[in-house]
Formats: structure tokens, sequence, C-alpha cells
């Protein structure tokens, strides 16, 4: 199948002083190579995305441990068996 792209006059003229060869199969290899790091770049970003969101669930559960943590080293140990014997 062939498709038909508009390129301006200056362009075209630019890509014919500097490639040899048939100008379709150059602007044929540009568009794919233009479109394989765009996928890549997208993947990586994906990765990215979940790699935040995985380190933001760890940074909230850690503040979530050190708040209990904080807790139980103000409490004295009668406040932890005096509380264990009222139960």
């Amino acid at each position: 199948m062939t498709k038909t792209i508009h390129l301006s006059e200056a362009t075209y003229n630019r890509l014919r002083e500097s490639i040899t060869g048939r100008i379709d199969h150059f602007v044929n290899k540009a568009i794919k190579k233009a479109i394989e790091e765009n996928s890549t770049k997208s993947l990586d970003k994906k990765h990215l995305e979940k790699q935040l969101k995985a380190d933001y669930q760890r940074i909230a559960q850690n503040k979530k441990i050190q708040k209990e943590l904080n807790i139980l080293s103000e409490m004295s140990l009668t406040d932890i068996y005096g509380k264990r014997k009222s139960k």
C-alpha cells in the first residue's frame, strides 16, 4: 500500500540534495526510526511511573511504621504492662 505525504518544497529540495537513492525509502526509514524511539520512550515512561508508585507506597508504609515506633518509644514499661493487666 502506498500513501502520499506532503512536504514543503524547501524540505523536499533539501532531501533531494542531501541523500542518495530514493527519497521515499529514506523517509520510510526515518519514520520507522522515529516510531521505534517514541515507543521506547513510552515504555521507559511507563516503567518510571510504575517505579514511582512503588516508591511512594514504600515511603507511605515507612511513615506509618515510624509513627507507630514513635508511639511505642514514648510508652513506658508500666504503660505497656499496666494496659495488659487491665484488659
